[in-house]
């Protein structure tokens, strides 16, 4: 059974993947989007951490640290079943707030409670299982409650989830 390499940056990219997807089959990635709003922008990194301006509607998916992999079962540290929890934050910063509420509901409804193969670099499936459960928010971060805060931060939203990979190695 081969090491499963990379972990955290697999479950970074499927989840990019998969609100990509989703968000563009909810009509908000392209022309015409819902409730006539600005295309949303999908990245994989805080834009601020750049140093680039926020846009309006920018999704901004990011994972917290990697947690230490545990045994699911009695002898796991031979080669049993094992799993580690990657925590997952997905930042919007909307346009307005009707928009950062409705799109963090859609991002929300797109995270809950999914079940699949982790994917490798390339799209093929690993042997590993990706979970995502423990979805909260949409919740206005406190940075955005500040007086100062620009426009965009005052319609910013974050959903929070867990993700779990079982695997063996």
């Amino acid at each position: 059974m081969a090491i499963l390499r990379h972990k955290q940056r697999l479950v970074h990219k499927q989840v990019v993947d998969l609100l990509r997807a989703g968000l563009t089959e909810m009509q908000w990635m392209a022309e015409p989007v819902i409730f006539a709003a600005t295309p949303v922008t999908l990245v994989d990194f805080q834009p601020d951490e750049r140093g680039k301006a926020i846009a309006a509607n920018t999704v901004a998916v990011t994972m917290g640290d990697e947690m230490d992999d545990a045994g699911e079962e009695l002898g796991s540290g031979f080669g049993g079943l094992q799993s580690v929890e990657i925590p997952l934050f997905v930042d919007i910063y909307g346009e307005h707030q009707s928009i950062s509420t409705a799109l963090g509901a859609d991002v929300k409804a797109l995270l809950k409670n999914i079940t699949t193969p982790l994917l490798s670099w390339d799209g093929t499936q690993t042997e590993a299982t990706l979970e995502i459960d423990d979805v909260f928010g949409p919740e206005v971060p406190d940075a955005a409650l500040t007086a100062g805060a620009e426009n965009f931060k005052r319609h910013w939203r974050v959903v929070r989830a867990r993700t779990t990979t079982y695997f063996q190695e």
